[in-house]
């Protein structure tokens, strides 16, 4: 089954409606997959993200999301994550953060638990459940906000950027989780990424470029 069926999108910012940030581009990323997006800076990654979960609208084509075409329903089966974790927390302390997505599902208490403490475990930092979210680094942010995402069991995770700030031992270690959840999970995972160590890693490398993606 595809996770994302991209068709001919076009979209541009009302700001600058002129310039065309994607322009026709037609993508086809299957479930399961360990997918990179990467190119220059300002190519329409980020935009492209936004518009794989919903947030944003395809002024032109269409965006299916595991036959999905709702927004409402392609927010639920995907998590974004961005490069800057601050703009996503809602809650002061770690477990309290990590729980907030769970929470939404109206599932029991004891299974808001389990998820929490499984996301912390996988990312190895049960360890910061107690702290508040403004005593973390950077990368210690970039992690919790990553658990928040897996609490949830979305069947995609797309990563704008997110493990940008992770030193390389603890980088290496979340790209080991990431592959073990696409194999054994199935997870679909789409990375936007510069960083070569995560290109090296994917399965499929796509290359954005003036608005358009083709498979490296």
């Amino acid at each position: 089954m595809k996770a994302f069926e991209i068709k001919n999108i076009s979209y541009s910012y009302p700001s600058y409606p002129q310039k065309k940030i994607l322009d026709k581009l037609s993508v086809d990323i299957n479930e399961g997959s360990f997918v990179c997006i990467t190119g220059s800076v300002g190519c329409g990654k980020s935009t492209l993200s936004l518009l794989l979960n919903g947030l944003l609208k395809a002024q032109e084509g269409t965006v299916s999301v595991f036959g999905c075409t709702d927004e409402r329903e392609m927010k639920k089966l995907v998590q974004l994550v961005f490069q800057d974790p601050d703009n996503s927390f809602i809650s002061e302390t770690v477990e309290r953060d990590v729980a907030f997505g769970p929470e939404n599902l109206c599932l029991e208490q004891k299974e808001i638990r389990e998820r929490v403490d499984l996301a912390l475990k996988t990312l190895g930092i049960e360890g910061l459940s107690k702290r508040r979210i403004t005593t973390l680094s950077g990368g210690q942010k970039q992690l919790v906000s990553l658990a928040g995402a897996l609490a949830v069991r979305p069947k995609a995770l797309v990563l704008d950027e997110a493990l940008s700030m992770l030193d390389e031992k603890t980088h290496e270690r979340v790209l080991s989780v990431l592959n073990k959840l696409c194999k054994e999970e199935g997870l679909t995972v789409v990375l936007i990424t510069h960083r070569a160590s995560e290109i090296k890693t994917a399965g499929e490398v796509y290359l954005m470029k003036e608005g358009k993606c083709s498979k490296m």
